[in-house]
């Protein structure tokens, strides 16, 4: 049983690591200077990426959950409640990238300071959440 206690976790925090890395490389893609349809296309395949590896972040945090047979301490809600909140502004950040018109310079900036704070965001809350259960483990 320990075991797979031991395996579940480390799955998930190679999921972590992994989506810590793709919100980096998204930080970093936003600040590069581009011409909005290159942008665009880079944008939407390092997106889907990110989407599904925060599927994985998710499905691998009920795994632990599950293995743990949910005797759960109160951080693992925390982690949940910041799961569902980067899940949120993930589809507000589809839906304003749906409205961005190719042509418009504004919404184009617009978009993409909205989407590097909410990856930014992202980052500091998984940081943050990581020190604090690395914390409260000990």
């Amino acid at each position: 049983m320990a075991d797979m206690i031991s395996m579940a976790i480390m799955l998930h925090v190679g999921s972590i690591l992994l989506i810590l890395l793709l919100l980096l490389l998204l930080v970093w893609h936003f600040s590069k200077e581009m011409e909005f349809k290159p942008f665009s296309i880079k944008y939407e395949q390092l997106s889907l990426y990110y989407r599904a590896t925060l599927g994985a972040l998710f499905f691998t945090g009920l795994v632990v959950m599950a293995v743990a047979k949910f005797d759960v301490l109160w951080t693992v809600y925390i982690m949940v409640l910041v799961v569902l909140h980067m899940i949120a502004t993930t589809v507000k950040e589809n839906i304003a990238y749906k409205l961005t018109h190719v042509k418009d310079a504004l919404s184009q900036e617009t978009f993409k300071a909205y989407a590097k704070k909410k990856y930014t965001i992202d980052i500091i809350l998984i940081v943050v959440l990581s020190a604090v259960t690395y914390a409260v483990s000990l």
